[in-house]
C-alpha cells in the first residue's frame, strides 16, 4: 500500500466508495459507514481508525465481533477478548443489547425472533426450578387429614406461599389469564381464584404428594352427594383425588333406621299405587373420632382373633375396682349437683372440684361428629333380606360394588336399635362361603346406640317400677304426684318419660338431703357455709343410706323403703349414663356397663344384656 493512500489520525477519513462487498455491511444502522467525530477523545479517534480498516478489508463490525466471540476459534490472539467477556464485571454488554434494542422496531423484531426459542428453554428452566421448591407446599398425607387440618385450612394462605416462591411462572400465568386493559379496569370478575386452582393441578401433576388444595375440593364435593363418576372425571384434571382415595381418608360409621311415611287419607288407594302407610329406611354416615385410623380397623386381624378367641368369663364382665370407684364418684357428684341446681344458696359450689365427674375418656371438648345422609332407602330393615337390600343400597349411593376390595378390607361399625343389629348378625347366617368379607356379611361390626339403649332402659324399668298407685315408692304413685299419668303406658314418648324419671330422682335426692344435712331444712344448711368436702361425705351418706338395697333380711321387713332404695339407684345409673352421653366421655359410659346388663337381665330384656354381652366379647377377644 502506497503511503500517500494512508490517512492521518488527526483528520477524518475521506469518503470511501462502496466496495463489492457492501451488501455485508448493510445488516443494520450501524454497519453502515458513518464518518465519526473524533474531536477531542482519543478512543473516538482510534474507533474512526479501526473502521477504516474494517472498511477497506470489507468486515462489518458485527463480523468483527462475531469472529472474535467465536468459541470454535483457535486463534490465540482471540482468548484475551473471549476470556474478559466473560470475567468481566462491567455492563457494557448489556447496554450494547439495550441499545440495539431501542434502535427500531425492525431489529426490534429481528431480536425478538432469535431470542424466543432461546428465552422460552431459560424460563421454562427457571419454572421447573420453582415448582420443585414449591412443591412441598403442598404435600399432605390422607392419614393426615383430620377435622382440626380441615378447620385450619385456607385455600388463600396456602397458595400465597406457593405464589411467593414461584415468580416466574406467576407472571406467566397473570399474562395468559387476563390482559392489561382487563387487569386495569375489570375490578369486579377476577382470575384469582382460578389461578390459583391452575396452580395446584400443575404441582399435583408433577407430585402426587402436593394434593393439599383437590384433597379439600374433593371432601367438599363428597360432602355434597356428587356422584362417583364425577369425581373420577375431576381426578384425571387433577382437581381432587380419586374416589377411592378421597374416601379411604374418611374414616366412618354407619347407622340406619327405619321411617314410616303416611301419605294423606284423601289420596285414593287403588291397586298398584303406594300404600298409604310404607316403611322405608334412613342412613348415615358419621366421620369416626380422629383416633379411629384405618391401621386399627382392618378386618382380617379381627377375623383370626375372633377364630381364636375363648368364652367369656365373669371375670371379664365384671367391673373393675377402677370401675367401680368412677361409677361411685359418679352417683356423689350427680347427688351433689341436684342440690346445688334446685338451692340457689349452693349455687356457688358449681365450681368446686368436687362437682365435677371424673375425666375417664372424654373427646376434645372442640369434637363435632360430622354428619352425611344418605338418599331415603325404599326397603325395610326390619328383615334378615330387608338389611341385605339396605346394605346394598348404601353402596350403590356410595358408588361402590359389591367386589370393591376397599370394602372388605376395613370393618365399618353399624349402630342402631336392636332390632338393627340383630338382624344385621344374622345376614352372617345365610351369607356363609360367600366371594368376599362384605358379601359375607363380616365387615359390619354391630353396636347398639346408646340413644336407643337408654329409651329401652327407661322403659323397662319404668316397667318395673310402676307397682299400684297406692305404693309411696312406685312410680304409678310419683306419676300421680307429677300430674303425668299418661306415661303409665307400655312405651311412652322417650323424652317426656325421661324428664319425668329425672324429676322422681331430684325428688328422691332433696328428700334425702334434708334427712341427712342435720338441720330442719336446706336454706338453714346453707347459712353454716359448709365445705365441698362436707358436701361430698354428705352424698356418701346419702348414697349408702338411700341408694344401697338392703340385707335380705330387712328388705323383708320394709318393701317400701327397700323398693324406694332401688329406684333411686336405678335412677342414678340412668342420670349417669345420660350425663356420660352428653359430656362425650364413653369412658364413663363403659364403666357403667356391667351393672346396665345386670339391670337389663334383671328387668327380662335379655335381648340386650346379650347384645352387651356380645360387645364386651368384641372388645376383649376380637
Amino acid at each position: 500500500m502506497h503511503r500517500s493512500a494512508t490517512y492521518s489520525f488527526r483528520s477524518p477519513p475521506p469518503p470511501y466508495p462502496m466496495s463489492p462487498q457492501s451488501h455485508l455491511m448493510n445488516d443494520s444502522p450501524i454497519d453502515r459507514y458513518s464518518v465519526i467525530d473524533t474531536t477531542g477523545t482519543a478512543s473516538g479517534r482510534a474507533i474512526s481508525a479501526a473502521l477504516s480498516v474494517l472498511r477497506r478489508a470489507g468486515i462489518s463490525p458485527v463480523q468483527f465481533i462475531a469472529a472474535i466471540y467465536n468459541p470454535d476459534s483457535m486463534v490465540p490472539e482471540y482468548l484475551p477478548f473471549q476470556n474478559s467477556l466473560h470475567n468481566s464485571k462491567s455492563n457494557r454488554l448489556e447496554e450494547l443489547l439495550l441499545n440495539l434494542w431501542i434502535s427500531g422496531n425492525a431489529i426490534r423484531r429481528r431480536m425478538s425472533a432469535w431470542f424466543r426459542p432461546h428465552v422460552i428453554d431459560s424460563i421454562c428452566t427457571d419454572i421447573a426450578n420453582e415448582a420443585d421448591a414449591a412443591k412441598p407446599l403442598l404435600h399432605v398425607d390422607m392419614s393426615h387429614i383430620s377435622p382440626e387440618f380441615i378447620e385450619a385450612w385456607n385455600l388463600e394462605s396456602v397458595m400465597d406461599k406457593v405464589f411467593e416462591t414461584m415468580p416466574t411462572w406467576t407472571r406467566v400465568l397473570n399474562a395468559a389469564t387476563q390482559s392489561k386493559r382487563a387487569a386495569e379496569k375489570n375490578k369486579i370478575r377476577t382470575p384469582t381464584i382460578g389461578r390459583r386452582i391452575v396452580t395446584a393441578q400443575v404441582l399435583h401433576m408433577r407430585s402426587y404428594r402436593s394434593c393439599s388444595i383437590q384433597v379439600m375440593i374433593g371432601l367438599s364435593l363428597w360432602s355434597s352427594g356428587v356422584t362417583r363418576q364425577s369425581l373420577d372425571y375431576l381426578s384425571c384434571a387433577s382437581i381432587c383425588p380419586s374416589y377411592p382415595t378421597l374416601l379411604s381418608s374418611v374414616p366412618c360409621a354407619l347407622n340406619y333406621d327405619n321411617l314410616v311415611i303416611s301419605r294423606s287419607v284423601f289420596v285414593e288407594q287403588r291397586p298398584g299405587e303406594p300404600a298409604k302407610v310404607e316403611s322405608w329406611t334412613f342412613a348415615m354416615l358419621n366421620e369416626l373420632h380422629p383416633g379411629a385410623t384405618f391401621d386399627k380397623m382392618l378386618l382380617e386381624p379381627m377375623l383370626a382373633r375372633r377364630q381364636s378367641a375363648v368364652d367369656l368369663t365373669m371375670h371379664d364382665i365384671a367391673p373393675t375396682n377402677a370401675q367401680w370407684d368412677s361409677i361411685l364418684s359418679q352417683f356423689c357428684v350427680r347427688i351433689m349437683r341436684t342440690l346445688t341446681k334446685h338451692h340457689k344458696q349452693f349455687s356457688n359450689y358449681d365450681s368446686s372440684l368436687d362437682l365435677k365427674y371424673p375425666a375417664r375418656r372424654p373427646l376434645p371438648l372442640d369434637t363435632k361428629t360430622q354428619t352425611h345422609c344418605l338418599f331415603l332407602i325404599p326397603h325395610e330393615e326390619a328383615s334378615i333380606s330387608g338389611q341385605l337390600r339396605v346394605q346394598s343400597n348404601v353402596i350403590t349411593q356410595l358408588s361402590f360394588t359389591e367386589d370393591s376390595p376397599f370394602l372388605s378390607l376395613f370393618a365399618w361399625p353399624l349402630f342402631g336399635d336392636l332390632l338393627t343389629i340383630v338382624r344385621a348378625r344374622g345376614c352372617l347366617g345365610i351369607r356363609q362361603g360367600d366371594i368376599n368379607s362384605w358379601t359375607r356379611a363380616e365387615t359390619l361390626q354391630g353396636a347398639a346406640g346408646l340413644g336407643h339403649l337408654v329409651m329401652n332402659l327407661i322403659w323397662g324399668l319404668k316397667q318395673f317400677h310402676s307397682g299400684q298407685i297406692e305404693d309411696p315408692s312406685s312410680l304409678s304413685h310419683f306419676f300421680l304426684l307429677l300430674d303425668k299419668s299418661r306415661l303409665t303406658g307400655a312405651k311412652p314418648d322417650y323424652h317426656s318419660l325421661l324428664s319425668a324419671l329425672d324429676q322422681v330422682l331430684d325428688g328422691l335426692i332433696l328428700n334425702a338431703w334434708l334427712l341427712e344435712c342435720g338441720h330442719d331444712s336446706l336454706e338453714a344448711f346453707a347459712h353454716t357455709q359448709p365445705t365441698s368436702k362436707q358436701l361430698l361425705e354428705t352424698a356418701v351418706r346419702i348414697l349408702q343410706n338411700f341408694a344401697t338395697p338392703l340385707s335380705p333380711e330387712l328388705a323383708a321387713q320394709d318393701h317400701v323403703h327397700q323398693n324406694a332404695r332401688l329406684l333411686m339407684r336405678d335412677l342414678l345409673y340412668v342420670a349417669v349414663i345420660v350425663d356420660a352421653i352428653s359430656d362425650g366421655d364413653f369412658g364413663r359410659v363403659k364403666d357403667c356397663y356391667s351393672p346396665i346388663c345386670s339391670i337389663f337381665r334383671s328387668l327380662g330384656c335379655r335381648n340386650y344384656s346379650n347384645e352387651i354381652l356380645h360387645w364386651y366379647y368384641n372388645i376383649k377377644n376380637v
